[in-house]
């Protein structure tokens, strides 16, 4: 299930580790892309009790920019 927002896809927090993982070869913790998500770094929703993010600015942190 995926929700949108300003016309981007969300995708539910737990698919981040496996963008990570395509990306980097590494795949991280969910407790660590929910920190990622509640220091900022990428840009989260709660949308019915679960969090949602967009995959843009999980692509942007990457990328070693900031979310916009």
């Amino acid at each position: 299930m995926a929700e949108k927002v300003n016309d981007e896809k969300m995708i539910p927090i737990d698919e981040v580790m496996e963008i990570v993982e395509k990306r980097t070869g590494w795949r991280p913790e969910l407790r660590t892309v929910r920190g990622w998500e509640k220091a900022g770094k990428i840009i989260g929703t709660k949308v019915g009790g679960r969090v949602f993010v967009r995959p843009s600015s999980v692509e942007q942190m990457l990328d070693g920019k900031e979310s916009a």
